[in-house]
């Protein structure tokens, strides 16, 4: 009786079910089916977030003429609109970071923050001095600052140390989002200009402003010379001592409002799953749950606040080295190529389409890919490759030769696009658990990294000469190839030496079951005192 007993047991994963459990096996497997099928719903909600985020920043571009002809401001005033919409979402990724992890109930910090960013970004087209427009661009920022701290965090809250494609696929969301942006603000535009150039004079003042387009990258946002639909607005504003003024030809009313009113209205439309399920979670959190859980082992020892500041602040120098390479590239390749390789614009419009297109699409290919391979041998590589490209690129634009620029920037273009992503990823699973905090600290120093980058650049190009771009460029992917090269060999064995694994399984019996609010239990936190 025994031996049949014992040949009966079935085992599913790490737990045994003996045959006095009748079909609890079978429901059971069904339960943890039904709860990665709504971890996925629930990750595709996200993905319409920052698809939301992607096309609320990826309009501002094309609609700056519009926005400083609605408010009656000069360029440098409709400037500083892009300046606070940089600091606001800072400030809102710091808020969000307080209160993610105090929040019981995430889904109603998503829906507030989202449904906030729709309607200020419908009021924003609306105002029509400069103290109420700057204070539209500011509310709306800091909502989608906290809208996708959210987003990161509830991720690695969701699928633990499995948050690979995930974030790639939120990363792919974001992408698209910045180039439908801008697609269906274009028709709404009314602002045209024509160049009058007036050249009869030594002492003509010609003040140029190029006015860069501005669209959401994988987890990032940036300023961008010019994005893959080729909205480029250019401005010459030539005066002398003649008074000849450059002729602006602009119709007396706009329709900005209408592409501000499809964002907002989307934005809306994707917070009501955010409703639903926080309408749910208060419905279940009356009711008692009961959980019986099971000691794990190798459970991580605590970290100390010393420690896990310093962890954080090596994550965020991470993720900003990475972002400045991003904006360095997206802002100043078409410049660069225009000013120092006399390539004409419409090429060097064409060349940051085939950027932006390939990192869209290697974006694509990474989300099942990462399923199949280790994501810190993907980012090695990747990294690799980076250093290999621009080092191609420094010489093809020494010696000018064109086939390489294009082969260097796409070989570049495909290498870059799972780091950020990836990167937030695996320094979740191998370094320190993002929580709300730490999290919040890393989209900070993409924003740090997004306004420092081109400003520092920019600077330089301008007091010595283009030809700084491309070193400039290739150093930094080297500091970030040592840096990654640092924290896989060295960091990483001494946090799994010294403080366990960072990212700890429940057994899958104790995974069978659970609400699909999952969090990790057995995480990496700083010691509480």
């Amino acid at each position: 009786m025994d031996m049949e007993t014992d040949l009966m047991t079935r085992s599913v994963g790490e737990c045994e079910y003996s045959p006095s459990d009748g079909t609890i096996s079978d429901r059971d497997n069904n339960a943890k089916k039904n709860s990665i099928r709504r971890k996925i719903i629930r990750t595709i909600f996200d993905g319409f977030a920052s698809l939301f985020l992607g096309m609320q920043i990826g309009q501002k571009g094309p609609s700056f003429l519009d926005l400083q002809y609605i408010s009656g401001t000069d360029v440098e005033k409709t400037s500083s609109y892009l300046t606070v919409y940089c600091f606001g979402y800072m400030l809102g990724a710091l808020l969000a970071g307080f209160l993610f992890d105090k929040l019981g109930n995430k889904m109603a910090l998503k829906y507030i923050s989202m449904t906030l960013a729709s309607l200020f970004t419908v009021l924003t087209p609306l105002c029509t001095s400069y103290v109420t427009m700057l204070m539209a661009h500011l509310m709306s920022a800091i909502m989608c600052g906290i809208v996708e701290t959210a987003v990161t965090a509830s991720q690695f809250q969701l699928w633990g140390g499995k948050s690979d494609s995930a974030l790639q696929f939120i990363c792919l969301m974001y992408s698209l989002g910045g180039v439908f942006g801008p697609l269906y603000t274009e028709p709404f535009l009314v602002t045209k200009m024509n160049e009058t150039h007036h050249l009869s004079d030594e002492r003509n003042i010609t003040q140029k402003s190029n006015i860069t387009g501005f669209t959401y990258s994988p987890l990032n946002f940036s300023l961008l010379s010019i994005h893959s639909n080729q909205n480029v607005y250019n401005m010459d504003l030539e005066r002398n001592q003649t008074n000849s003024l450059s002729t602006f030809d602009i119709q007396p009313a706009s329709e900005l409002f209408y592409a501000y009113l499809i964002t907002g209205l989307l934005g809306i439309l994707f917070s009501i799953p955010y409703f639903i399920l926080c309408w749910r979670i208060c419905s279940k959190s009356t009711q008692k749950k009961k959980e019986s859980e099971k000691p794990a082992e190798n459970v991580p020892k605590r970290l100390s606040l010393k420690v896990y500041v310093v962890l954080t602040l090596i994550a965020c120098f991470f993720i900003c080295s990475v972002t400045m390479i991003e904006d360095l590239i997206s802002m100043y390749l078409a410049m660069f190529v225009v000013s120092h390789l006399s390539w004409t614009k419409d090429i060097g419009a064409m060349i940051s389409s085939l950027y932006w297109g390939i990192r869209t699409t290697c974006n694509l290919i990474t989300v099942p890919l990462v399923t199949r391979i280790d994501m810190g041998i993907l980012i090695l590589i990747c990294s690799v490759g980076m250093v290999i490209s621009m080092i191609g690129f420094v010489l093809a634009s020494h010696y000018h030769i064109n086939v390489m620029i294009w082969l260097s920037i796409s070989v570049f273009a495909a290498s870059e696009s799972p780091v950020i992503g990836g990167g937030f990823s695996w320094v979740d699973t191998n370094i320190l658990n993002l929580d709300g905090k730490a999290t919040s600290a890393t989209v900070i120093s993409k924003a740090i990294g997004a306004m420092i980058g081109p400003l520092v650049l920019g600077a330089t190009m301008e007091n010595i000469s283009f030809v700084v771009f491309p070193y400039t460029s290739l150093l930094m992917c080297a500091i970030s190839m040592f840096y990654f090269f640092f924290m896989i060999f060295f960091l990483k064995p001494y946090v799994t030496r010294k403080y366990g694994l960072v990212r700890v399984k429940d057994s899958k019996c104790n995974e069978i079951g659970n609400d699909i609010e999952l969090e990790e239990k057995n995480t990496i936190l700083p010691e509480k005192k």
